[in-house]
C-alpha cells in the first residue's frame, strides 16, 4: 500500500498470491523475469496494475479493479500467459505502450468494460466474472460495514433496494444499499426475528412482547399490541409472515395475534400449546407453523381454523417446500416429509445436530448445515452425502448460482460447490441466514455491524 512501485522487480524469479496491492502508484514494475500471480487483488491504485516488459508472466485469477491501467506492457511481451481473471472498471483496462510493436495475445478473461482496450491486442471475452478468486481477506470483499451498538442476530429483510435489520440495541436500521444511506427506527427492546413491510409501514415484534408498527415516511410509530413476552434465558423470535393483508404474529410463550395490516386491528389471538421459535410457512391456503414440543399446526388465515399433530420432535426450524411436500427437520436432526394434510410419510435419520438452520433447495436436492459442521445433501429418498468442516453452524443456507453460501458461528462465510471451497473470515459470530442482493450478500453478525459482501 501507498507505495510508488509495489513490486519492482528485474531479471528473477517468483510466485506471488493471495496478496492485495491498492493505493499504490503503479503495483509492478517487471522486466526479464519470471514471475507467477495467481489469486491476488489490484484495486485503487493511480498507476498501472500489472505492469511488464520482456517477462514469462503468469497472470491468473487474479481481480484488477479501479486502476488507471489494468495490464500494461511496455515494450517487448516475452511469453506471458494472462487468463481467468477479472480486469474492470479500469481507467484503461488493457494498454500497450508507445514502444510496442507485437501482438499482445490474452487467453479467456472477464473484461468489463470490452472496449476499454488500447494497443495490438486480442482477447478471448468470458460472458460472466469468475467468482471465488479474491484473497482470502474480509477487506478484499467488503462493500460496506455498519455499526450498531448491539448483536445483530435477526435475518433482514429486502424491500426496494434497501435492507432492514433489527439489532440488540433497540433499533431497526434501514440501510439504502444504493446510495448507502442509512436510518434507525427505535424499537423500545431487542429483537432478533425479520420485520416485514405492508405497504409504507414497517411491522416487528420484540422480547417484550411487543407487536408494532411503524410509518416510514412519517418515521413514527403508528400500532401497537402485546402478547406474551419471550423467556429471556434464550432467544430467537420466530418472524411474521403475512397472507394478504393478514399478518401472523408467534411468540416463544405460544401465543398466535393476527393483526390486519390495512386498518391496524387485530383479527384474533389464541394461546397454543409449546413455544414457537421458527417462522412458519406458507402453502397454498395455509399457514403451517411448528413448534418446539412437537406440535405441527396448520391454520386457515380465512376462518382462523386450527388443526394440530403431534410428532417425537422438536422444532426451531423453519418448514420448506420440496416436490410438493413439506419438509422439516428437528434439532437432534431427524426430517420429516409431511403432505398438505400433515401426514407424515418418510422420516430419515441424519444423526447430526440441529437448530434454527433450515433445508436449501440446490442442485434438485436438499442441503442443511448442522452444529457440527457437516453439510448433509439429501432428497425424500435418502440422505446423499455428508461433508464435514472445522465449524459449527445455524443458519440456513443461501444459494448463489452453483454455490451454497453458509454463515458460521466462528464469523465465516463458506462458498461451497463441489469442486472449490472459498471462505470470508472474521466478521464476527453470525447466527442467521444472510440475504442475497445482486452479487451481494447481506448479513449481521455478534461484531455489532451488518456486512455487505461483494460475491465477485
Amino acid at each position: 500500500q501507498f507505495s510508488e512501485y509495489g513490486l519492482h522487480i528485474h531479471f528473477s524469479e517468483g510466485v506471488v498470491k493471495n496478496s492485495i496491492f491498492r493505493f499504490n502508484n503503479d503495483c509492478t514494475r517487471l522486466g526479464n523475469s519470471k514471475i507467477v500471480f495467481i489469486n491476488n487483488l489490484f484495486e485503487k491504485n493511480t498507476g498501472k496494475a500489472l505492469n511488464f516488459t520482456s517477462c514469462d508472466i503468469t497472470f491468473e485469477e487474479n481481480v484488477v479493479r479501479e486502476n488507471r491501467e489494468g495490464i500494461f506492457v511496455f515494450e517487448k511481451k516475452g511469453n506471458p500467459i494472462i487468463k481467468n481473471n477479472n480486469i474492470y472498471n479500469n481507467f484503461k483496462n488493457i494498454k500497450t505502450g508507445d514502444f510496442f510493436k507485437e501482438e499482445l495475445v490474452l487467453e479467456e478473461n472477464f473484461i468489463y468494460p470490452p472496449d476499454s482496450i488500447e494497443g495490438k491486442i486480442k482477447v478471448k471475452f468470458s460472458k460472466e466474472p469468475y467468482f471465488g478468486i479474491l484473497p482470502d481477506d474480509k477487506d478484499a470483499y467488503l462493500i460496506f460495514s455498519v455499526k450498531t451498538d448491539g448483536f445483530v442476530d435477526g435475518k433482514g429483510l429486502l424491500k426496494d433496494d434497501k435492507f432492514y435489520v433489527p439489532s440488540f440495541d433497540g433499533n431497526i436500521y434501514e440501510i439504502d444499499l444504493k446510495r448507502l444511506d442509512l436510518r434507525k427506527f427505535h424499537m423500545g427492546d431487542f429483537s432478533d426475528s425479520s420485520p416485514i413491510i405492508y405497504q409504507n409501514r414497517l411491522f416487528y415484534q420484540c422480547w417484550n412482547g411487543k407487536i408494532a408498527a411503524i410509518d416510514l415516511e412519517k418515521a413514527e410509530k403508528i400500532f401497537e399490541a402485546s402478547f406474551d413476552k419471550s423467556l429471556k434465558d434464550d432467544h430467537r423470535n420466530p418472524s411474521p409472515v403475512i397472507y394478504g393483508t393478514k399478518l401472523v404474529f408467534l411468540s416463544p410463550g405460544g401465543s398466535l395475534v393476527i393483526v390486519d395490516a390495512e386498518n391496524l386491528k387485530e383479527l384474533y389471538r389464541a394461546k397454543l400449546d409449546g413455544e414457537f421459535r421458527a417462522t412458519p410457512l406458507i402453502y397454498l391456503d395455509s399457514i403451517y407453523i411448528p413448534s418446539t414440543d412437537g406440535s405441527i399446526y396448520r391454520l386457515n388465515p380465512e376462518s382462523f381454523k386450527i388443526s394440530q399433530v403431534l410428532v417425537d420432535a422438536s422444532f426451531y426450524a423453519s418448514p420448506v417446500m420440496y416436490k410438493d411436500k413439506i419438509v422439516l427437520v428437528d434439532k437432534m436432526g431427524k426430517i420429516f416429509f409431511l403432505n398438505d394434510n400433515m401426514d407424515v410419510f418418510k422420516i430419515i435419520h441424519t444423526d447430526r445436530a440441529f437448530r434454527y438452520q433450515s433445508p436449501s433447495y440446490y442442485r434438485n436436492n436438499l442441503i442443511i448445515a448442522s452444529l457440527d459442521g457437516y453439510l448433509t445433501e439429501f432428497n425424500d429418498e435418502k440422505i446423499i452425502s455428508q461433508r464435514r468442516y472445522e465449524d459449527i453452524f445455524t443458519s440456513t443456507a443461501v444459494i448463489y448460482k452453483d454455490f451454497a453460501v453458509l454463515t458460521s458461528f466462528y464469523g465465516h462465510i463458506y462458498f461451497v460447490n463441489k469442486d472449490k471451497l472459498i471462505k470470508v473470515k472474521d466478521l464476527g459470530e453470525i447466527q442467521f441466514m444472510p440475504t442475497l442482493y445482486k452479487d451481494i450478500i447481506i448479513t449481521g453478525s455478534r461484531a455489532n455491524r451488518v456486512y455487505g459482501v461483494k460475491i465477485w
